[in-house]
């Protein structure tokens, strides 16, 4: 009896550990979650040998985790190539990929008051009645965060009122999320009339929005030189520091980490995502750049350069 039961006990352990899957670990952009679950789900289906841990927080918390908290990750998704130069490189990456792009817009549901009235011509006004609730995600952790103060200041010159302090005012603390996905529950739960989120976020969730101008929303390559004229003052690098980030048209980036632990797998995985098939699923959810541009410094390996402009 005791040779059937080392003998099946080896047969396990042969077995076993034959099946074992090598996990890819992502931290990604909370705005970024349904293409990303999407994205896995077919990654893995075609490639059953690996196994795909994904985490989801702001952008710069995500580097942050890396950074701060010493977590091991393989790639981060960011939905700003600006948090990479900021946080990430030198010392934790050299390279990224431009490949998505989003605007910013106000979400909201239709027991959100005043929901029949808002438009692109009054939703500042709206949103600064005294029993209207709204919110955006926190600056020095979530890009959206810092976009949004932007489209205020951008708002100030376009609209030729002081928006900016308008919003800073009637916006409740209680109402500033570390993320801006954090957000939708709050939107779906009448706690909060109005969010300040992506597009891709609100078609995804089928949530109402207000569209701004293009010389507001940051979507238009146009107005670039219009967005660098607003700026935020947000959390630095180090302890006590601070970086200044400048208004530009909204990129999504991704990296590997310097000191990934499965950078084959984290190849394969960004392959998937920038070819063909994988371009698919994603466009099916955020529009993406026409062709995907490299950044940084550091050599982007053979089997993704290909994809480059």
């Amino acid at each position: 009896m005791k040779i059937y039961i080392i003998l099946l006990l080896v047969l396990l352990f042969i077995f076993g550990c034959g099946k074992t899957q090598k996990k890819i670990i992502i931290f990604h952009a909370g705005s970024l979650s349904k293409p990303m679950e999407e994205l896995k789900n077919a990654f893995t289906k075609k490639y059953p040998e690996y196994e795909v841990i994904m985490e989801s927080a702001g952008s710069r918390a995500c580097c942050r985790k890396v950074t701060d908290l010493h977590r091991d990750a393989d790639i981060i998704f960011s939905a700003d190539y600006k948090v990479f130069d900021d946080l990430l490189i030198p010392d934790y990456a050299d390279w990224y990929i431009d490949y998505a792009v989003n605007k910013v817009v106000i979400a909201y549901t239709d027991h959100s008051k005043y929901s029949d009235e808002i438009n692109e011509k009054n939703w500042f006004d709206i949103l600064a009645r005294k029993n209207v609730e709204f919110g955006h995600s926190d600056p020095n952790l979530d890009p959206a965060g810092y976009r949004t103060l932007m489209c205020w200041q951008l708002a100030n010159k376009y609209y030729g009122k002081d928006i900016l302090s308008l919003l800073d005012n009637a916006c409740k603390s209680e109402n500033i999320r570390p993320g801006s996905v954090q957000l939708l529950s709050m939107l779906q739960n009448y706690s909060l009339d109005y969010a300040f989120e992506y597009e891709s976020v609100c078609m995804q969730h089928h949530l109402k929005y207000v569209e701004l101008p293009d010389e507001i929303d940051l979507s238009n390559q146009n107005f670039s030189e219009k967005y660098a004229k607003a700026s935020v003052k947000v959390t630095g690098k180090d302890k006590g520091t601070f970086s200044v980030i400048s208004g530009s048209p909204i990129v999504y980036a991704i990296t590997i980490l310097k000191h990934a632990k499965n950078k084959e797998g984290a190849i394969k995985f960004l392959d998937f995502l920038l070819s063909d098939e994988g371009r698919k699923i994603f466009s099916d959810n955020q529009s993406l750049l026409s062709k995907p541009i490299a950044g940084g410094s550091g050599t982007i390996p053979k089997e993704l350069i290909k994809y480059m402009e």
